[in-house]
């Protein structure tokens, strides 16, 4: 069986088929993936948010705190000054006795601030690498020794020669009667 289509037909049934299949395959596979991977987002951005907001009221309290330290080590406001008026100061000279003040010991106790990284949870794709197997011919390479000629010198082995003195021995042999 065969269909007479005109090809221009035949393409945009071609085009409107893999569409649709396209579209399916996005919706059933990626989609999901694209959705969770945008909710995980999601919550890990509100942490990140909430551990922000944390971060910036610790540092109003700090804040606050250390103004509240400068008011009490701060030196005494001078009161307003009174309209200039021209005043004459005669020059005094004066030994004046050496004086040794001491600064003020202040303790104050600040807040302990802990700041924490936020963790992050992600799911990395697994990379499967294999290396690419190479298949070659070498070429046959002749290997030769070279000859070598040399002289050996005549070395001359000899029995070494055991002079030793050797026990005589007296040995009777037996007597036999033969009949």
């Amino acid at each position: 069986m065969s269909l007479n289509l005109n090809p221009w037909v035949a393409l945009l049934v071609g085009i409107l088929i893999g569409w649709i299949l396209e579209w399916l395959f996005e919706l059933w596979f990626f989609r999901r993936r694209r959705l969770e991977c945008q909710r995980r987002l999601a919550e890990v951005e509100d942490r990140l948010r909430a551990r922000d907001e944390e971060l910036r009221r610790s540092k109003a309290r700090a804040d606050a705190l250390e103004a509240q330290l400068r008011a009490v080590v701060a030196p005494p406001v001078a009161p307003a000054a009174a309209p200039a008026a021209e005043v004459a100061v005669p020059a005094v000279e004066a030994e004046l006795p050496a004086v040794a003040a001491a600064a003020p010991e202040v303790e104050a106790k600040l807040p302990e601030v802990a700041v924490a990284a936020p963790e992050v949870e992600a799911e990395l794709p697994e990379v499967a690498v294999t290396a690419p197997e190479v298949e070659a011919e070498l070429p046959e390479v002749a290997v030769t020794a070279p000859e070598v000629e040399a002289e050996l010198p005549e070395v001359a082995v000899a029995a070494p020669e055991v002079e030793a003195e050797l026990p005589a021995v007296a040995a009777a042999a037996p007597e036999v009667e033969a009949k």
